[in-house]
């Protein structure tokens, strides 16, 4: 399994972006979950960067659509890394306990990838459209696992 952060997975996108698009071609992130928070710090760093191809990945985006995207993060992820700690001495399986620390709430990759987005959003043209559970989920009766997986719209930011 990767081992990586959010911030190397982050870049890894960036570059391979920057690598295989063609300069000033419109970019529409679609992004799920966890993929939400990457294109944020994917944002965050091509605006940050000298390097004309990486920062035309910002300069090119038009819009991102989240769907379920943990914003603030989600007291879900305590469970996961419960989840995360059996699978790992149990079955034995390779598992990365820095994602999951990063989505529990209020983490810091989190903080600093909301105020910088927050921030490059009110000063571009981009467009931004979220997307969240309406529903809680079903057949779970366990203290808060009964409720919403994602906790903090957009409009909540």
């Amino acid at each position: 399994m990767d081992q990586g952060s959010i911030f190397s997975h982050a870049k890894d996108l960036l570059f391979g972006l920057a690598r295989a698009r063609e300069q000033d071609r419109d970019i529409l992130f679609v992004a799920h979950s966890l993929g939400g928070i990457i294109v944020k710090e994917v944002l965050r760093r091509s605006e940050m960067t000298r390097e004309d191809s990486v920062q035309n990945v910002f300069q090119s985006t038009i819009g991102v659509v989240f769907m379920g995207t943990p914003h603030r993060g989600s007291d879900v992820a305590s469970v996961g890394d419960m989840v995360r700690r059996v699978a790992q001495t149990v079955l034995r399986m390779d598992t990365n306990p820095q994602i999951i620390r990063a989505l529990g709430l209020d983490g810091p990759e989190l903080e600093l990838c909301h105020e910088t987005f927050i921030d490059q959003w009110q000063r571009s043209e981009f467009q931004v459209k979220t997307f969240q559970e309406a529903k809680p989920l079903t057949g779970i009766k366990v203290g808060f696992l009964g409720g919403k997986v994602s906790h903090s719209p957009l409009t909540q930011l």
